[in-house]
């Protein structure tokens, strides 16, 4: 037997062979001859991989790593009704195949890093399919055209791998075409595998909705037992027929409604209805779009709450007000869940009816702290429970927040809702910690005598945003409360009192003021109150916070000497805060034998309490398992006017966002 020429000879004879007249063998062997040279060069390559210090490991550790690396990348969980960012981030993945033949074989050895995929490459998706048979597919996107090609296409693709799929994303587009929603009986799914399912169009409406005229398959005989075990369900917009099957094991529901389409659609509030009431495990409903219904059949208003027991948020976004608090009066949710009605919209709030009845009295009975701040078009209101252990202070385990915005109609178009509106559904002498920034005092007057277990109050008068003028109207409103909380009823008569002392309980009070008036900061009537408030009423402050604020003054070139002139006739306009500081200090000193504690604060120093703080807990993560809320539809406090302010305790503002 012949020995093996050594690997020296062997290049010898290649390099021989490459002077050789080309006209000797033919293009075919040639060809031949270099594929193999190919193919040997490759196994060259891969012997000389295999001796890199890395590929000691063990393959397991490498698929251990690449594992990390996917999730890394994303899971591919969808931003709901944003088709661009639901595409499953697969390169990751991809690259690691392409660094040498072992990892390459690593990565397709392990089938559950192939559980992800979607349809934007149709070699791909048949590719990653095939790698992880016969696992379930944890994720699979389709973006469908609205074609009968891409139809009868994502009919083909559901009917072979459908049976895996334990989560289904549906992306219609484009926005310019008419819309032509995928029918959910067309489905070809397996109910004992399918656990999430979303579907979003960006299609334009069109009512009624079709197919284009050709002949359609009959409808699936498995639909609606096909979504019976699903736990998080997803439509944008509705305007299909919701399966009929009862859903024990969802969690997770989100359902935008369209605008504008005619009421034949369906009824809002009877689909809510009738869905609701076959989801007894759910956890997280967000709600969007909803318009009320002016034309609504009476025999609704009339029908019983829906209970949902095991319901932690509710989230309603992009509504009209009225249709938002009309959902209070149909869910009666649990003492700690926490209700958000978020972007909400209005033409006249004093138009906007209230709810006749709420459907949850102990969950609005169990606020005990209330957050509201309003300006000329926009209002916030956050009302919570105590925190786990039951304190007033930290996260808490219950709520209510309301955002909206209106066109502006005055002075201060939400104060006579909200008044109204707090009093009809809050139970205002649970309150023991108030923080508020309003433009109309009113409001405060009309509330404030009702929060008789108030502790902690918190108001800053900031009237700046509103061009009032200088700091007289800031002035002119605590000295307002001033003789409110000291129980003078009338201001025509200082010796007039009610019957009742407002806000008995109250012990700790911070006052911020935007003034002009420099040294003469309202002094006398703050220790008046001070005075007041514990010899004659008998109950004093345990703390007393100022935070005084002055405007910048800004003059104008060549107006140097008028402002001289004028300082020299009325005083200087401006002082600096440390002098104004040390100012109300020393004025305050002796009345501390009245209050256990007094403290003048800076514009850096930290806030006495959290307030307008925003707890993580309304960011509610678990609500986003499944999928991701657009920017729009996450819960953020806007304040306007507190640029720069650093809040205690959870939040921090900065240029007005918290």
């Amino acid at each position: 037997m012949r020995a093996a020429p050594s690997p020296e000879a062997f290049i010898q004879g290649l390099r021989g062979l490459m002077h050789l007249d080309s006209h000797t063998y033919r293009r075919e062997d040639l060809e031949r001859w270099h594929s193999s040279l190919a193919t040997l060069l490759l196994e060259l390559r891969r012997n000389l991989n295999s001796l890199a210090p890395i590929h000691k490991l063990p393959p397991e550790l490498f698929q251990r790593i690449f594992q990390e690396v996917v999730l890394l990348a994303g899971d591919g969980i969808p931003v709901l009704r944003e088709r661009h960012s639901n595409l499953v981030p697969t390169s990751a993945l991809l690259t690691l195949t392409h660094v040498c033949h072992t990892w390459r074989q690593i990565a397709i050895a392990r089938k559950s890093l192939w559980r992800r995929v979607d349809n934007r490459k149709t070699l791909q998706l048949h590719t990653f399919v095939y790698r992880s048979h016969p696992l379930p597919i944890l994720s699979l996107h389709l973006s469908v055209i609205q074609t009968v090609d891409s139809i009868r296409w994502m009919d083909h693709v559901l009917s072979h791998y459908g049976s895996r799929v334990r989560r289904l994303d549906l992306a219609e587009y484009p926005p310019f075409a008419a819309m032509v929603i995928y029918p959910l009986d067309r489905l070809t799914l397996n109910p004992d595998t399918l656990e999430c399912l979303t579907v979003c169009s960006e299609t334009s409406l069109c009512y009624p909705p079709s197919f284009p005229a050709e002949p359609q398959p009959p409808p699936n005989p498995e639909y609606g037992q096909m979504f019976r075990n699903l736990k998080a369900f997803a439509i944008s917009p509705v305007i299909m027929h919701l399966p009929p099957n009862p859903f024990p094991r969802l969690t997770h529901l989100y359902l935008a409604f369209p605008r504008g389409l005619p009421t034949e659609v369906g009824c809002a509030v009877a689909c809510l209805r009738s869905l609701l009431l076959r989801t007894p495990a759910l956890k997280f409903l967000h709600l969007s779009g909803l318009s009320r219904d002016t034309d609504q059949d009476p025999e609704h208003q009339l029908m019983p709450a829906v209970g949902l027991p095991c319901l932690r948020v509710f989230v309603c976004t992009r509504s009209e007000v009225s249709a938002a608090l009309e959902l209070l009066e149909l869910f009666k949710l649990p003492r700690d869940a926490l209700v958000r009605l978020d972007g909400l919209y209005c033409e006249d709030p004093d138009e906007e009816p209230l709810p006749r009845c709420i459907a949850s009295p102990e969950l609005f009975a169990s606020f005990t702290r209330l957050k509201l701040w309003t300006t000329h078009e926009d209002l916030q209101l956050v009302a919570e429970g105590p925190n786990a252990k039951g304190e007033n202070e930290g996260e808490p385990t219950s709520g209510l927040w309301i955002r909206a915005t209106c066109v502006g109609l005055g002075a201060d178009s939400w104060s006579d809702w909200l008044g109204d509106l707090l009093q009809a559904a809050i139970s205002l002498d649970a309150i023991q910690a108030l923080d508020a920034c309003v433009l109309d005092e009113h409001l405060l007057h009309s509330i404030v005598p009702k929060m008789r277990n108030l502790r902690d109050l918190y108001l800053l008068i900031n009237p700046s945003y509103t061009h009032i003028g200088d700091g007289d109207h800031c002035e002119a409103v605590a000295v307002r409360l001033y003789r409110r909380l000291c129980g003078i009823h009338d201001e025509s008569d200082s010796q007039a009192y009610p019957s009742e002392l407002c806000c008995p309980a109250l012990r700790r009070l911070a006052l911020e003021i935007h003034s002009s008036y420099g040294k003469k900061y309202c002094m006398g009537n703050i220790k008046d109150f001070l005075k007041d408030r514990a010899d004659r009423l008998q109950c004093p402050l345990e703390s007393f916070y100022v935070l005084p604020r002055l405007p910048i003054v800004e003059h104008e070139e060549g107006n140097e000497r008028e402002r001289k002139e004028e300082e020299e006739k009325e005083g200087p306009s401006a002082i600096p805060e440390e002098v104004l500081q040390d100012t109300i200090k020393l004025e305050l000193a002796p009345y501390l034998d009245v209050v256990s504690e007094i403290n003048v604060m800076g514009a850096l120093d930290p806030l006495p309490f959290s307030t307008f703080a925003m707890w993580d807990v309304w960011k509610a993560e678990a609500a986003e398992e499944y999928w991701t809320l657009s920017d729009e539809e996450k819960a953020r406090h806007y304040i306007p006017w507190t640029p720069g302010r650093v809040e205690q305790g959870a939040s921090l503002v900065k240029d007005g966002n918290v």
